[in-house]
């Protein structure tokens, strides 16, 4: 295995293992915590780790001789290959829109504490997937 993929796999795989950790957790603590931001935060890591699951599958493997039977099946099947790297640039778009959304959820916790920010703790779940489908339509258009 190729140097740069082995330093990339000694910290991607307890990476995504400190996710589930952190998920757990949250989910214990849950009556601590805004609903919302663990929702937000279970969504980023979700696609945190579908991201990274698709990057090593459409460009951090073809360098392995391992690998190579699987990149010349990929590129004789046109609609594989093509969601893959669809995949890979909407799950980046998608990074950005969980950022977007964890950046306003914090916004709205500590306006909420000198305003009302119900709306927010409503709708949070219908404004991420708006986004996210926005995110989805302007990558499909382009």
């Amino acid at each position: 295995m190729h140097l740069a993929n082995t330093i990339q796999l000694a910290y991607g795989i307890p990476g995504i293992i400190t996710y589930f950790i952190v998920i757990y957790a949250m989910h214990g603590v849950e009556k601590i915590l805004n609903k919302s931001f663990i929702r937000i935060y279970t969504l980023t890591a979700a696609i945190n780790i579908a991201t990274w699951l698709s990057s090593w599958l459409s460009h951090r493997l073809r360098d392995e001789p391992t690998f190579f039977f699987y990149y010349e099946w990929a590129s004789d099947h046109n609609l594989f290959r093509n969601i893959l790297n669809f995949l890979v640039i909407h799950f980046y778009s998608a990074q950005n829109v969980c950022v977007l959304l964890l950046s306003f959820d914090r916004y709205a916790a500590i306006y909420s504490i000198s305003k009302d920010m119900l709306w927010w703790k409503k709708y949070h779940l219908i404004i991420a997937a708006s986004a996210h489908i926005l995110c989805l339509i302007l990558i499909l258009s382009t």
